[in-house]
């Protein structure tokens, strides 16, 4: 039986007070197990990055509970302190801006996670080149992040979301900067991810293209949870499975 990894149940925000109160989410219960990649689709400024925010502890609810490995971590209640530490502990995000320093090589942004643990020297290194590598991007190890493409830093960005290996990974739109072999590739290893290492993976996407690498999909509309469509049958390749040879 899967495990269930993150639970959001009965969960609302609303951002302001009286007549400036604001909607954000509404009642939104989901169920997301332990290894799975799940798509979050729906019109923009339908909640979706909420959503990520309250998966990822970084904002509390105003209302319901959000239960993490199978303990409550969050209601209105919560400590910020304690989230910050599970934030640190066990998520990773890849938001829609790729955030580097400046000032950093790209291999050394993605080490940046791992110092930030307490974890460094020639392993945190070795982790940072080998998913540069498998990212494409093993000939920009040394270059510093005005000098990369869009695309290019997103996938620095998303790197340096799993040097550290976490237990939950929440992506804002990760391939919106990328063509479609790129695009392809990182959401290949998003399904790596979750298949080979148990990784909990949720992806907001406009990306039709990415539709078929999910095993669950969540819609979510003017802040409501506005069903749960299946996605179309597929490989954790991304590959159709209509499309695929007879063996």
């Amino acid at each position: 039986m899967t495990e269930t990894a993150l639970s959001l149940r009965g969960v609302s925000k609303f951002y302001g007070s009286g007549e400036r109160r604001v909607l954000a989410l509404r009642d939104a219960s989901v169920e997301i197990a332990t290894g799975e990649l799940l798509g979050i689709i729906g019109p923009s400024g339908s909640g979706k990055t909420t959503f990520l925010m309250l998966a990822g502890l970084v904002e509390p609810p105003t209302q319901g509970e959000i239960w993490f490995l199978g303990r409550k971590v969050a209601d209105p209640r919560t400590r910020s302190g304690e989230l910050r530490k599970l934030r640190g502990r066990h998520i990773g995000f890849v938001f829609q801006k790729a955030n580097l320093l400046p000032f950093l090589t790209a291999a050394e942004n993605v080490q940046v996670a791992s110092a930030a643990v307490g974890r460094g020297g020639s392993d945190a290194r070795r982790r940072a080149c080998e998913l540069l590598e498998e990212l494409g991007l093993a000939h920009r190890l040394d270059a510093y992040p005005q000098t990369l493409s869009g695309g290019e830093q997103q996938r620095v960005a998303l790197a340096r979301a799993i040097a550290n290996r976490p237990t939950l990974l929440l992506a804002d739109e990760p391939t919106a900067a990328l063509d479609s072999d790129r695009r392809g590739q990182v959401m290949g290893l998003l399904s790596g991810l979750a298949r080979d290492e148990g990784v909990t993976v949720c992806v907001v996407t406009h990306d039709v293209r990415a539709i078929s690498f999910f095993d669950k999909i969540v819609e979510i509309s003017d802040g409501e949870i506005a069903g749960t469509p299946a996605p179309p049958p597929a490989s954790r390749d991304g590959e159709p499975l209509s499309h695929r040879p007879s063996e």
